[in-house]
């Protein structure tokens, strides 16, 4: 027999579990991401792939040294995705990030007074 709940107790989290990598909390950001970063950087790296795909038309190798680059820019973009984790904790916000060099950032949740949020057009268009 199980025993009554306090009226004033909060209601039990039913939420699933959507900790990231060590369990103590940690997220990924969205899948749509995976979307996001490689298209960035794609546009970025539009002239060095050009020039790629010029030197390259001499050799008559020009699209394969453009899919080669344009394949590394993109695992680029999706590696963002991978190596950046953050969790809210009840004193601050703790994003890391990096694969080579890690990094921590942390703000506490006072320091937070206004939050601005700027959305590309790629951005809102996958939500």
């Amino acid at each position: 027999m199980t025993s009554p709940r306090h009226p004033a107790a909060p209601a039990p989290d039913r939420r699933p579990s959507r900790s990231g990598t060590d369990g103590c909390g940690w997220r990924r950001l969205s899948r749509r991401m995976l979307v996001v970063h490689p298209i960035s950087a794609l546009l970025t790296a539009l002239p060095v792939l050009a020039a790629a795909l010029v030197a390259g038309s001499s050799t008559g190798q020009g699209g394969w040294w453009g899919l080669l680059g344009a394949g590394i820019t993109v695992a680029i973009g999706a590696l963002r995705w991978v190596t950046t984790t953050y969790r809210i904790t009840g004193q601050q916000l703790q994003v890391r990030r990096g694969l080579l060099q890690r990094r921590l950032v942390g703000v506490p949740l006072d320091r937070v007074r206004t939050v601005d949020v700027s959305a590309s057009a790629l951005h809102r268009v996958l939500g």
